[in-house]
């Protein structure tokens, strides 16, 4: 059996004017090996504008050494007051505008290579999720939508081709559900990726649905401690069929390992 594609990118990176302790540039993760950097997580609490400078030293990057940094995940949400203080229309709206302040003066092939996940920030906050259910799949498929206009207004047919995907996905069922939007061409995994029999489960359920459809999962490691190695963990995925990718986004000290096991 022909297995899926595996890919590894980085948590995030620091922008620094000179050499500081215990700061990581996006040359060191390229040195590293990363396939990417993953960009706006709510966790790390960035803004558009340092996220836009991010992306900017990833080009910047680039530009020396054009092999450097080809799949890049870009993730942007909405906080919990947002979400409470608008209508999904609006909310979409929102994203939208955000995709373009994000991606203002930025190269439309960085565009086109990236990988574009859609996560509500108050989905990774404990406080505010326990004020609402999960993002709803009207939710979900009214902001995919308006990103997807977005992507094809600046990029003209090709913004067919980028990937959307949504994040924090907790449980196989719920993917199933929300895969059922046809413009998603994946999901996020959090700590539902702990274990390689957690992947394996949302694998199983995405294929008993969607049969052969391409599929990626981008599993956040975060700074989890996880119970198998990552020769263990990889092994067991060795099962995953050859229309998934799955991106793994391990802390940085393990990029170099991940990269060498695949």
């Amino acid at each position: 059996m022909v297995m899926a594609i595996f890919k590894v990118v980085a948590q995030n990176f620091d922008v620094v004017e000179e050499a500081q302790t215990g700061k990581i540039t996006c040359k060191h993760l390229y040195q590293a090996n990363a396939s990417g950097i993953l960009i706006g997580h709510p966790e790390i609490k960035d803004d558009l504008q340092t996220a836009n400078k991010k992306i900017k030293e990833i080009i910047a990057l680039q530009k020396i050494h054009p092999e450097a940094l080809p799949f890049n995940v870009i993730m942007m949400g909405e906080t919990f007051k947002e979400f409470s203080e608008h209508s999904l229309h609006e909310i979409a709206q929102l994203l939208k505008d955000r995709c373009a302040e994000m991606f203002k003066d930025i190269p439309n092939e960085f565009i086109k290579q990236a990988l574009f996940i859609y996560e509500p920030k108050w989905v990774v906050s404990s406080k505010d999720r326990e004020k609402q259910l999960p993002p709803s799949p009207k939710l979900i498929t009214r902001v995919t939508n308006k990103m997807r206009n977005f992507l094809t207004e600046r990029l003209g047919s090709e913004g067919f081709k980028v990937s959307l995907m949504f994040g924090e996905v907790s449980s196989p069922e719920r993917a199933v559900e929300i895969l059922a939007n046809e413009n998603l061409q994946g999901l996020m995994l959090g700590s539902a990726c702990k274990t390689s029999s957690q992947v394996i489960e949302f694998v199983k359920a995405i294929q008993c649905a969607y049969n052969k459809r391409k599929i990626i999962l981008v599993c956040n490691f975060k700074s989890y401690e996880l119970s198998e190695s990552y020769y263990e963990y990889l092994s067991a995925l060795a099962i995953v069929p050859d229309n998934f990718t799955i991106y793994f986004v391990p802390p940085a000290t393990g990029i170099g390992q991940l990269v060498q096991l695949i």
